[in-house]
């Protein structure tokens, strides 16, 4: 059943992503600075890697709140709403500064980041 939870919760979060980034495309790419750019090849290959990359999250949560005794659907939301604030967030904001970036592209990606780190929370103790 574990392993069903964690798809289940990557697949919502990808699609979260999909979503939030379809909303802030346009300034996202200017923050980016790669407003110029046509999608490519690159869109579909960033996609897939999405999609792993939440799915190693969501197992990495599910074996932090295994660990915690995390199982209530609240106490997942914020654990997992907490991790994508302050460590997702936190480590996207060093990036960006050092890398000469916008505050907006770390505004953008931290919210993807903590919203859907709250969303594969929220998944991971429903069932």
């Amino acid at each position: 059943m574990d392993y069903v939870n964690v798809l289940a919760a990557a697949v919502a979060a990808w699609i979260w992503g999909v979503v939030w980034y379809a909303l802030a495309a346009k300034p996202w790419a200017e923050a980016a600075g790669i407003a110029d750019r046509e999608p490519g090849v690159e869109r579909k290959i960033g996609m897939i890697v999405s999609l792993v990359a939440l799915l190693l999250v969501a197992g990495m949560m599910r074996h932090m709140f295994n660990e915690a005794g995390i199982g209530a659907v609240g106490k997942g939301a914020l654990a997992g709403a907490g991790i994508g604030l302050f460590i997702v967030t936190s480590f996207l904001a060093m990036n960006h500064y050092w890398a000469a970036r916008p505050v907006k592209l770390t505004l953008i990606d931290g919210i993807h980041a903590t919203v859907g780190c709250g969303i594969i929370g929220v998944l991971l103790t429903a069932f």
